[in-house]
């Protein structure tokens, strides 16, 4: 049942998704979990609880979907057996966290995108089989090879998201 406050919230065409959302949850008239939404496609939303309300998620190429996303692992390895991906290629990770990435560098250049919503920690690297990088602030960080993919998310690239 919606009370009055809610509807007054509702109807008000001011307040973005966010402050409805959290108007209706002080309101104590949120009818089922809060759901994040992803850009490109509402029907796949993921539940998430009220303290996650700042960091919305973001879909970038080649991690569209949540569910595409891996944790528990803080390395990323390529090249060798894998050929010309990275495994895993969309990771999730808390801040703080520092991920490794394994694997020949001067065979896959690894390059940070421009698309980040933040500076990424990620430095250009072309030397060396294994580089460490620690995210300290929530956001989504893409990254590439320079010979085997692009910066818009095609071929041998990837997505680490971080949360708080």
């Amino acid at each position: 049942m919606i009370g009055p406050r809610c509807l007054a919230a509702l109807r008000c065409g001011v307040l973005r998704a966010a402050a409805l959302a959290t108007a209706a949850l002080l309101a104590g008239c949120w009818p089922q979990p809060l759901v994040r939404r992803d850009a490109a496609d509402v029907q796949d939303a993921a539940p998430i609880g009220p303290g996650d309300l700042g960091l919305s998620f973001l879909a970038l190429a080649p991690c569209v979907s949540e569910v595409d996303y891996t944790s528990g692992s803080t390395t990323i390895e390529f090249g060798g057996s894998l050929g010309t991906r990275f495994s895993p290629n969309c990771l999730i990770v808390h801040t703080g966290t520092i991920v490794t990435f394994s694997g020949a560098f001067s065979e896959h250049p690894l390059r940070p995108s421009e698309r980040a919503t933040g500076p990424s920690p990620i430095i250009a690297t072309s030397q060396g089989t294994v580089q460490q990088f620690a995210f300290t602030a929530a956001g989504f960080y893409p990254y590439y090879c320079a010979r085997h993919g692009d910066d818009g998310g095609g071929g041998m690239s990837g997505v680490i998201e971080v949360v708080p």
